[in-house]
């Protein structure tokens, strides 16, 4: 809660205490700026602004072109056992159709950490990209 003297100046700035709408004319995005002023000095200004509203996907468009390929990069701590991590993802995909191929790709790709063995795979397709981690799990080499 303000000061008296501080709440007495009509700034038009308010602080919300309970969920409040988020009006807007329509015409602009709508639009908040964040403050947050530390104790030690430090402070940080933000300025929000609404996410655009999505196009809707036409109908009758053309279906879009095959994928271009991905990168699944896989790691570990011996070739053993990279050819082993091979194998349970390929089995792991072959499990779960409903994986989306570029989601695992960056994951894999910045989401695991990276041991000193590697290697890489490229495929557009589910079938390719399981055919690939099989050969590398019943390879001699990763």
């Amino acid at each position: 809660r303000l000061p008296d003297k501080l709440a007495e100046i009509q700034t038009n700035l308010f602080v919300p205490q309970v969920t409040t709408p988020w009006c807007t004319n329509g015409h602009h995005p709508r639009r908040a700026a964040v403050s947050s002023y530390g104790l030690s000095g430090t402070n940080v200004h933000a300025v929000l602004e609404q996410a655009p509203t999505p196009e809707p996907a036409a109908a009758d468009s053309a279906p879009l072109a095959s994928p271009a390929p991905m990168l699944f990069p896989l790691s570990s701590t011996s070739a053993d056992e990279l050819r082993h991590t091979a194998g349970r993802l390929a089995d792991w995909i072959q499990a779960h159709e409903d994986v989306v191929l570029p989601d695992l790709s960056y994951t894999l790709a910045r989401r695991r950490v990276h041991r000193p063995v590697r290697t890489a795979v490229s495929a557009d397709t589910r079938p390719d990209l399981i055919a690939a981690l099989r050969e590398i799990a019943d390879g001699d080499t990763p």
